[in-house]
């Protein structure tokens, strides 16, 4: 885990707000990329439970390239986590609900 995402950070359920939220130009993408988050949610989990972990690997690559560019660095530690789990072919379950779990807790 880089230095991007805490411990606490990812311990707590707490809301993680993005670094950019107070940032008027940056609102709508933000609320563009909270929108795709909610599909993840649902289909991370549908991936995983149907053994299709090149998507879910693909999943987790595009939300680590993705996710710091939107203000969640730690969105970024928990997928490249997933991705380099799904490559190895050792994810389990609870890789997935790390993921999931953080995307359900992420704000504007």
């Amino acid at each position: 885990m880089s230095e991007t995402a805490s411990v606490s950070e990812l311990a707590t359920p707490q809301p993680v707000r993005s670094q950019f939220a107070d940032d008027d130009d940056f609102r709508e993408l933000i609320e563009l990329f909270l929108s795709s988050a909610t599909e993840r949610i649902v289909e991370m989990p549908r991936m995983f439970a149907e053994n299709d972990l090149a998507a879910l690997r693909v999943a987790a690559h595009q939300l680590k390239g993705s996710a710091g560019g939107y203000g969640f660095p730690g969105l970024t530690d928990l997928a490249a986590e997933l991705e380099a789990r799904c490559i190895d072919g050792v994810t389990t379950e609870a890789d997935v609900t790390r993921v999931t779990d953080y995307l359900r807790r992420l704000t504007a």
